[in-house]
C-alpha cells in the first residue's frame, strides 16, 4: 500500500555543486573518464576537503581493513590450484572415450570418436594417425555437445580402441566404450 506522505522535494534549486575543472564531470564520477589523474591533480588545488574525503578516506579504509592474522589469510593461490588441479582430475576419471558408429547416406558408415581431447590428445594429430593407419578420411569437428570428435570414414571401432590403447597410454582402457 503506498505512503499517506509523499517525500518532500526541495523547491529550491541547489547552488552549491560543485564540478571539476578537467572533465566538467563532479568529481565523485571523474574516476570514471579517461584525465583521472588531471582530475584528482585539480581536486587536490582546488578543493583539498573534497580530495581528502574521496581518495584519502578510501585508502585509509582499505588500510585498515588488511589485517595480517593468520586467520584472515586469504587462499593462497597454489589453494586454488589445487582444487583445479583435483577437478580435472575427477573429471578425466568420470569421462569416458566414446567410440560409435553411425550410419550417413546409402551404405556408408563412419567411426566417431569423442572424448579423447579431455585426457590431452591433440585431435588433429590422432585424425592424421587414424587416417594413415585405416588408408582413409579422417576429420575434426564438434559434437552436439561441443566436445571435439574425430570421424573416421568407414567402420573400424575395434582397430581404433586397439591404437587408442597403443599410441595414447594417457588414456585409460577402462574409460574406452563401445556403441
Amino acid at each position: 500500500m503506498p505512503s499517506a506522505n509523499p517525500p518532500q522535494i526541495p523547491q529550491e534549486p541547489v547552488s552549491d555543486l560543485f564540478y571539476c575543472g578537467i572533465c566538467s564531470l563532479p568529481p565523485e564520477y571523474c574516476e570514471f573518464h579517461p584525465t583521472l589523474k588531471k582530475c584528482k591533480e585539480w581536486l587536490q588545488q582546488n578543493n583539498e576537503e573534497l580530495y581528502n574525503q574521496l581518495y584519502l578516506a578510501a585508502v585509509e579504509e582499505g588500510v585498515a581493513a588488511v589485517s595480517l592474522t593468520p586467520a584472515a589469510k586469504p587462499k593462497d593461490a597454489s589453494d586454488k590450484l589445487e582444487r583445479k588441479l583435483e577437478a580435472a582430475a575427477e573429471k578425466k576419471r568420470k569421462t569416458q572415450v566414446l567410440i560409435k558408429t553411425e550410419k550417413r547416406k546409402g551404405k556408408k558408415v563412419v567411426t566417431v570418436i569423442t572424448g579423447l581431447d579431455v585426457f590431452g590428445v591433440d585431435l588433429k594429430a590422432a585424425s592424421k594417425l587414424f587416417a594413415q593407419k585405416f588408408a582413409t578420411g579422417s576429420s575434426v569437428g564438434k559434437s552436439a555437445e561441443g566436445m571435439g570428435e574425430v570421424v573416421i570414414q568407414g567402420e573400424v571401432p575395434d582397430e581404433v580402441q586397439e591404437l587408442i590403447e597403443a599410441k595414447f597410454p594417457d588414456v585409460p582402457a577402462d574409460n574406452i566404450v563401445q556403441k
